[in-house]
């Protein structure tokens, strides 16, 4: 028997009539559901007939694709600013026939599934882990089926410190010299740093 949860319609079943011995019974079945669904095989034997029941080689088919049709983006990712170690995610949609499949890129190039600090869910969002400075940047989407593709607009991700936090990565972190007939005043110089095993190897 072949059941789903939509209400537990009976979709297949076979009954005694000689489909019994070493013969296999094939079935094409139609489920119809646009929704999650679970489909349950069951068998059942009794009577004086002792036997084994197997199921074997399942497939399933999307046969409502319609005519063909090239990927259109319908949802594309959105700029998004956050401070470093934030979660970052990103949602892309697009409709065609078949469904497309949706990649991700940043700066394009291409990214590699729930690696990298990269996770990706089974509708295409995609979720930057603890983002760094190094995650900054432009990010697309790209939605392909047998038909073509297509690439959405970039996505600009700003990555900033957190309030009074300074690593001097985006300039002199609001330091200035208050009182200008002092003796101390900062200075910009090319090549290492005068000074042996401290500070930064080059200015």
């Amino acid at each position: 028997h072949a059941l789903h949860d939509l209400g537990d319609e009976m979709l297949w079943s076979v009954v005694g009539n000689g489909q019994t011995g070493k013969k296999w019974t094939k079935a094409t079945v139609k489920i119809g559901a646009r929704v999650d669904f679970q489909l349950l095989l069951r068998g059942e034997s009794g009577g004086p007939v002792l036997g084994f029941l197997a199921v074997d080689d399942i497939s399933y088919i999307s046969c409502d694709h319609g005519p063909p049709q090239k990927p259109k983006i319908k949802v594309k990712p959105m700029p998004q600013t956050v401070l470093v170690g934030a979660n970052v995610t990103f949602s892309c949609k697009a409709s065609g026939s078949p469904t497309p499949s949706i990649k991700w890129t940043h700066d394009d190039v291409d990214i590699v599934p729930n690696q990298g600090g990269y996770l990706v869910d089974v509708d295409y969002t995609l979720t930057v882990l603890f983002a760094e400075k190094k995650d900054a940047g432009v990010y697309k989407c790209v939605a392909s089926n047998p038909s073509g593709s297509a690439t959405s607009k970039g996505a600009k991700l700003t990555i900033n410190n957190p309030p009074g936090s300074c690593d001097f990565e985006d300039g002199l972190c609001n330091l200035r010299d208050v009182q200008r007939d002092d003796d101390f005043n900062w200075i910009r110089q090319k090549g290492h740093t005068a000074s042996v095993n401290t500070g930064p190897s080059t200015d």
